[in-house]
């Protein structure tokens, strides 16, 4: 799912959770907590 938001970057082990509020609070959205 963060591929579709952000497909410059890749992604292996889970963003961090601070990283995951600023992208919601960004986009508008918010991530399942599986992230």
């Amino acid at each position: 799912m963060l591929k579709e938001h952000f497909p410059d970057r890749q992604y292996g082990l889970p963003a961090s959770v601070g990283a995951l509020a600023e992208a919601e609070a960004k986009l508008g959205v918010r991530f399942p907590n599986e992230l």
